[in-house]
């Protein structure tokens, strides 16, 4: 969708045109919207989670809340709105990270590690025999 600066339904995306209630606005001017925060969200997210694949994650899912809900949102300034959830979706991501990671590090001390295991197996294996045979 490239964006051609003669169309009016496309010049017309500023935050002016969705105040109040973003249930009036159609697929079309939402699209525009896209188009026109999509680099610079993408660009806010990255730099705070250092992977592309994971910026354009968050990117679309907010993008795609903010469609999804827009029967019920009252949004005065989209930029300010879709920053701020950008933002929080953003620092959910990292605290499920840094959540996953606390946990695995945990539990990690117990799962016991193979080679180290068939280690102790042979030894243990080793010593019974001994004693079997001292006995």
């Amino acid at each position: 969708m490239g964006a051609n600066s003669n169309d009016p339904k496309r010049t017309y995306y500023n935050n002016k045109a969705i105040e109040g209630s973003i249930g009036n606005i159609n697929q079309q001017l939402f699209e525009c919207l896209f188009e026109k925060y999509w680099k610079q969200s993408h660009n806010y997210v990255r730099l705070r989670v250092w992977s592309d694949e994971i910026a354009k994650e968050i990117v679309q899912e907010v993008f795609a809340d903010i469609w999804s809900r827009r029967q019920n949102h009252q949004i005065q300034d989209f930029e300010r709105y879709l920053f701020t959830a950008l933002k929080h979706k953003t620092i959910n991501h990292i605290n499920s990270v840094i959540r996953h990671r606390k946990y695995w590090e945990y539990y990690s001390n117990f799962i016991p590690n193979k080679s180290d295991q068939t280690q102790h197996d042979v030894e243990y294996q080793d010593l019974k025999n001994s004693l079997e045979r001292s006995l």
